[in-house]
């Protein structure tokens, strides 16, 4: 098959669904306000700090303040939030570094 058949097979499924979405729209939900507006914008603003502190802070750190914080916006305790980060983090550290043998960074700060 080759490395370019999920990318021509994506492009080919997104531009199908999008001629669907065409003919049949459906319904639209309302703009968000107020509170659920900030957690709206609140997730891609937490999603962009933890790519930026990737390089200073690391890949494990990084990942665990991305679920914890992502948890606690959607409305988990601060324990439970914590423990999924924890969890998370460890969990794709492993599966990146022993499993597939990547490259993570470490951080500037530990490593």
């Amino acid at each position: 098959l080759g490395p370019r058949f999920v990318p021509v097979m994506l492009a080919i499924l997104l531009g199908l669904f999008t001629l669907i979405y065409l003919k049949f729209p459906g319904s639209s939900e309302s703009f968000p306000t107020g509170n659920s507006l900030v957690r709206v914008l609140a997730v891609p603003v937490t999603l962009i700090v933890s790519v930026a502190l990737m390089e200073p802070l690391g890949f494990a750190a990084s990942i665990f303040l991305l679920t914890t914080v992502v948890g606690w916006i959607f409305g988990a305790s601060p324990k439970l939030s914590l423990i999924g980060g924890v969890v998370h983090a460890a969990l794709w550290w492993f599966i990146f570094s022993f499993l597939l043998e990547v490259y993570l960074p470490t951080g500037a700060i530990f490593g």
